[in-house]
């Protein structure tokens, strides 16, 4: 099985880099569970993963710790300056 999380083009390329971990948080946290949600599985639990889901993708994505690799990164995915 495998997902394609679609973004928004235009609105990811003029983001900051924070805004593009929020973009791609908001995404992953509602995409994943709606596409999980279409398939049966046994014994699997949903809402637990969609909780499970959302903290680890908040706290890897939204929080202040999440910075830590942005100077790694491109401020504007267009890769001109801020």
């Amino acid at each position: 099985m495998y997902l394609d999380v679609m973004l928004n083009v235009e609105q990811f390329v003029v983001a900051s880099h924070k805004q593009r971990r929020e973009l791609l948080a908001s995404a992953l946290i509602k995409d994943v569970p709606e596409t999980l949600a279409k398939r049966k599985f046994k014994a699997f639990d949903l809402a637990a993963f969609e909780r499970d889901l959302k903290e680890t993708v908040e706290q890897q994505l939204c929080t202040p710790e999440a910075s830590r690799f942005d100077h790694l990164c491109l401020e504007r995915a267009t890769g001109y300056g801020s």
